[in-house]
């Protein structure tokens, strides 16, 4: 689970050198959706923006 995000954050770094914060947030609900869906869960629709 993520908390809310504002703006500013996304293009803050992280850890990992080649992701920002919304490349990882994405990275990580892709992953979480791809999974969810191969293990045939209900995975909720992403939030637009």
């Amino acid at each position: 689970m993520l908390h809310p995000l504002s703006r500013d954050e996304l293009s803050k770094p992280t850890p990992c050198s080649e992701y920002s914060v919304a490349q990882l947030t994405d990275h990580l609900l892709t992953s979480i959706t791809v999974l969810g869906g191969a293990a045939d869960a209900d995975v909720p629709d992403r939030r637009p923006g």
